[in-house]
């Protein structure tokens, strides 16, 4: 039997609830028609908004258009012809105990291999750091900008050095 998510029923409730204010709005109302039009594109608009946001705070990967300059990598997963994706702490907030978070990279088998490089360190126990160029961004598939801009030149891996990141629990 499938969990109950919570998350999506309170947020399919809310645009009920929200559908049928607006509703007794246009019916009940004795405002002008286009005080009724503002108000319903404004709902729609929040709609929109908030179905594009939800992903994001579900966990879901962040597109590589937000991708920090340095990150603590934690994991590393190449799905072949599409994305990489990164697990990583975010080091530009500084070395504080912050959780990982899912970082999707278009795929280029320049960053495939050095990607994989960078896994198997990690599964070696050796602490590793992603590093993107100053302008801190990447093509996203998400965005369609797919093999667009070299890859290999905007990130690099490699070993943290000692002492950077606290001792594991």
């Amino acid at each position: 039997m499938e969990v109950l998510n919570w998350g999506i029923w309170g947020l399919t409730a809310a645009y009920f609830a929200i559908a049928l204010i607006l509703l007794s709005l246009h019916i009940y109302s004795r405002w002008s028609f286009s005080v009724k039009a503002l108000a319903t594109i404004v709902v729609l608009g929040l709609s929109v908004v908030t179905y594009k946001s939800y992903p994001g705070l579900l966990g879901w990967p962040v597109p590589s258009t937000s991708l920090p300059s340095k990150l603590y990598l934690v994991a590393v997963e190449v799905q072949e012809p599409d994305s990489i994706f990164l697990w990583a702490k975010d080091l530009d907030q500084g070395l504080a105990d912050r959780r990982p978070r899912a970082y999707e990279i278009s795929y280029s088998k320049s960053l495939h291999e050095r990607a994989e490089r960078a896994g198997r360190k990690i599964r070696r126990g050796i602490a590793m750091i992603a590093e993107t160029n100053a302008e801190g961004s990447l093509p996203s598939t998400a965005a369609g900008n797919v093999g667009s801009v070299n890859q290999s030149s905007r990130i690099r891996f490699f070993e943290a050095p000692q002492g950077l990141l606290p001792d594991k629990d």
